[in-house]
């Protein structure tokens, strides 16, 4: 594919020396590697990874033939990732959606990711490098084409770079500017807020605006501002920023799949982490519901998590330990339980309860999301986002909301 055409793909800048120490040493942070390999391979990217000692891993979707993250524990954890990394790098084994190779200097290896062919002779394979950091242009994802679909080149020709669950070094940006330079890429920082995020949910984000159409607005907005970063003086003019609606995800299991099944899932470790985590703190305003087909409902919240939940281990520890709480319950008493349980916190801690709570329904058949109407100034908002096929039972019962209780529950498609 031409430069501009090429589909868009991620390099993270990681520390770690896995050629000398193996993926297992904790510098590695396997458990960040599994999730944002996941984050990306699902929406259909390659990942690229580059660590202190040049090794250079790339992973593609092929990967997923033989680690399936939404299948049964057998299929994909962070431990048998671990062991298939192993494999490669000690063993010189090959597994398809796996290659490492290691590189003499960082930049040559950023470069070697940016272009196809020999030293000397090199053609860019990106028509941009998009760096994140805090400081970057502001990439608004409110103002999207109102019923505009994706059309699968959203960002294309783009190379996302990003550090690997810390910031990009110094050192590490000067080589990719290197790298753009003597390829003739233009690089451009832009910013996902000021909140710092774990890496993994960046991809998200980023692959989430652009399934909805998003994406490529922000990036003509950022092109049209001539990449413009915020003054940092109108930061502190703004003062601090509002605080969080308290959200509530629900999230409706596979057909036939009860709770302590999903308790054993990498995908269930990784929801967790991103309802509960950012990074270097949590989210103590969020509240997630599993609900089974066979009616078991259970609510959990940050403070039922006692330490880290980063590693697989962890938070399915505690997602087990939690089982006992649930029960048997229709959408309607889960939202409104969390409704009140929300107010009481509220009224614990001398903050304004929430006045509504709004329901958003997800369903991949329903119309490109457009922007809602914000509620009025002196309204508190609670927010319920529901995730269920339309046709199910949870789905229609989450349709049916609009007048379940029309004084505290809203709807919004």
């Amino acid at each position: 594919a031409s430069a501009s055409g090429a589909p868009r793909e991620y390099l993270m800048l990681c520390r770690g020396r896995p050629h000398w120490e193996g993926f297992r040493h904790k510098a590695c942070r396997v458990d960040a590697l599994a999730r944002i390999t996941y984050a990306g391979l699902v929406a259909g990217r390659t990942m690229h990874f580059v660590f202190e000692d040049c090794t250079m891993l790339c992973c593609t979707t092929a990967l997923l033939e033989h680690w399936r993250p939404w299948g049964s524990a057998d299929e994909a954890s962070e431990s048998r990732l671990l062991r298939l990394l192993e494999d490669v790098i000690k063993k010189g084994a090959r597994h398809r959606g796996i290659d490492i190779k290691v590189g003499k200097l960082l930049r040559s290896c950023v470069e070697d990711i940016m272009s196809d062919g020999p030293v000397g002779g090199r053609v860019k394979r990106f028509r941009m490098v998009l760096m994140l950091r805090e400081t970057g242009c502001p990439l608004h994802f409110d103002a999207g084409r109102a019923n505009a679909r994706s059309t699968g080149r959203e960002g294309a020709g783009i190379l996302v770079v990003l550090g690997g669950v810390r910031d990009l070094t110094e050192t590490e940006e000067v080589s990719v500017h290197e790298a753009c330079d003597r390829l003739g890429i233009m690089k451009r920082f832009a910013s996902l807020g000021h909140v710092p995020e774990l890496t993994s949910k960046c991809v998200k984000i980023l692959e989430a605006a652009a399934a909805v159409g998003f994406l490529q607005d922000a990036l003509k907005a950022c092109a049209d501002s001539k990449w413009k970063a915020p003054d940092p003086r109108d930061e502190v003019d703004r003062g601090r920023p509002p605080p969080r609606s308290p959200l509530h995800i629900v999230y409706e299991l596979p057909a036939g799949m009860r709770l302590h099944d999903f308790a054993e899932r990498f995908e269930a470790a990784v929801l967790l982490v991103d309802v509960f985590r950012a990074s270097h703190s949590n989210y103590d305003d969020c509240a997630l519901t599993l609900m089974a087909q066979d009616g078991m409902a259970l609510t959990v919240h940050n403070r039922d998590f006692f330490g880290s939940m980063l590693r697989e281990a962890e938070a399915l520890g505690g997602l087990r330990s939690s089982l006992p709480k649930a029960k048997r319950l229709p959408l309607a008493e889960v939202l409104s339980n969390e409704l009140d349980y929300t107010m009481a916190q509220a009224s614990r801690e001398a903050r304004r309860p929430p006045q509504r709570l709004v329901v958003l329904h997800v369903d991949p058949s329903a119309p490109t999301l457009r922007r809602a109407d914000a509620p009025a100034p002196n309204a508190s908002t609670a927010v319920a986002v529901v995730f269920a096929p339309a046709g199910g039972a949870l789905g229609a019962a989450a349709t049916a909301l609009s007048t379940a209780q029309p004084s505290r529950v809203h709807r919004v498609l």
